[in-house]
């Protein structure tokens, strides 16, 4: 064998073999470019299913401050009424008749002296009348009613009508929202 066949030989085995590792290359390159895209498939799906987490919980989140917001505005509106309601009796109260008016301050003073010796009485100038036999009476801005209240000062006895609803409203509020709604 000559040294031109030994020659083509060896150049024909390289041939071969860098043939060979092209293909090998070019598989290996077909793999990976077959997992990149899988991977970018997978990623794309998992990206849209986290796309839709995030769109059903800015849904839900919305949903729920529309009913917060709603029963907020039910709750202001009840709020409103029930004190409509209030001002109402307030203005009940304000109007009502001398006679009826001053029976309803001597059953209050009553009350009052029931709890403490009352000495000075604190009420509405329409009821100084009433008050003043027995009693010192000092004016006071309110709607009605009396506070009673000892010679030495140490004890008062509120029972205004302003203070007396206010009681009514902290104590029976679910009763009179039952009523009204």
């Amino acid at each position: 064998m000559g040294i031109e066949q030994l020659k083509a030989e060896i150049l024909e085995g390289a041939r071969k073999r860098n043939e060979e590792k092209l293909q090998e290359a070019k598989k290996e390159a077909d793999k990976i470019m077959k997992e990149a895209d899988e991977a970018a498939k997978k990623a794309a799906k998992d990206a849209d299913a986290e796309t839709q987490k995030m769109i059903e919980a800015m849904r839900s989140r919305e949903t729920s401050a529309a009913h917060f917001d709603a029963r907020k505005a039910l709750f202001e509106k009840k709020q409103e009424i029930v004190q409509k309601v209030f001002d109402k009796v307030e203005e009940q109260l304000e109007g009502m008749k001398d006679a009826e008016r001053a029976d309803i301050v001597k059953k209050l003073l009553e009350n009052a002296k029931k709890q403490a010796d009352i000495h000075y009485v604190k009420g509405n100038k329409k009821d100084k009348a009433t008050i003043e036999k027995g009693y010192a009476f000092e004016e006071a801005k309110m709607l009605g009613g009396v506070v009673g209240e000892t010679k030495e000062r140490n004890i008062s006895i509120d029972l205004s009508y302003e203070q007396l609803l206010q009681e009514i409203r902290s104590q029976k509020m679910q009763e009179i929202a039952k009523q009204l709604f």
